[in-house]
C-alpha cells in the first residue's frame, strides 16, 4: 500500500526543480514576446515596414518555442512509465479481490 509514496516521494524534489526550470524559461519567453511585440508595434507606426516584418518573424520564432516550452514534463517520468508502475501495483491488490469475491460466491452457492 505504500508502494505509491515510496514511488513518488523521492521525484517530488526532482518534479519541483523541473516545475521551476520550466516556469523560468516561460517567463523569460513571456518577457521577450512582449518585448518584440512592443518593438514591432512602434515599428509598424512608424513605417518601417521591413523592421515590421523581422520582428514578425523573430515574434513567431518566439512564439514557437514559447509553445514547445509549455510542453515540457515536470515529473521525470512518462505517462507510460505510469501506467506500468499503477498496473505492477493495482493487480495484485485486485487479483485479491477478485479471490475474495469468487470464494464468497463458492460459499452462497454451496
Amino acid at each position: 500500500m505504500l508502494a505509491p509514496l515510496g514511488f513518488f516521494w523521492p521525484m517530488g524534489g526532482v518534479h519541483g526543480q523541473m516545475k521551476a526550470r520550466k516556469d523560468k524559461l516561460l517567463n523569460e519567453l513571456s518577457i521577450k514576446l512582449d518585448l518584440e511585440y512592443t518593438r514591432m508595434k512602434s515599428e509598424v507606426l512608424d513605417g518601417r515596414d521591413d523592421a515590421a516584418a523581422s520582428s514578425s518573424r523573430r515574434l513567431d520564432h518566439i512564439q514557437k518555442l514559447y509553445d514547445m516550452t509549455k510542453t515540457f514534463p515536470t515529473w521525470p517520468f512518462s505517462n507510460r512509465m505510469l501506467r506500468i508502475f499503477a498496473g505492477t501495483w493495482l493487480a495484485p491488490i485486485l487479483i485479491a479481490l477478485l479471490v475474495k469475491t469468487i470464494e464468497t460466491l463458492i460459499k452462497k452457492i454451496i
